[in-house]
């Protein structure tokens, strides 16, 4: 997950790589699939990834799942983040969580 400060530097280049996956689709009638086969667009969120958390990801586009401030706190039975800040129940285990109304 990738706090507030993170996802300030990874955001520009994630919106910058669905331009280009846009303009490759455009300029070569290339659906979806064939768009993201080329790997120009996803090298830069990459590097910056692996050099912000250390840890490396194959599919950048998955990132805009990974901005901790768009989850709710950790269950206090099993510790796994909420999926939203409002969500009252944990996905994982349904135990209760304390909601952050927004």
């Amino acid at each position: 997950m990738l706090d507030d400060d993170e996802w300030a530097q990874i955001a520009p280049l994630l919106q910058r790589s669905v331009q280009v996956l846009k303009s490759v689709r455009e300029r070569t009638g290339a659906d979806l699939h064939e768009a993201q086969s080329g790997t120009a667009w996803r090298s830069e969120v990459i590097r910056l990834h692996l050099e912000l958390t250390g840890q490396f990801i194959a599919d950048p586009l998955e990132l805009w799942h990974h901005r901790l401030s768009d989850r709710g706190p950790p269950c206090p039975v099993c510790g796994r983040l909420a999926r939203t800040p409002r969500a009252k129940l944990c996905p994982e285990c349904g135990g209760k969580v304390e909601s952050r109304k927004a």
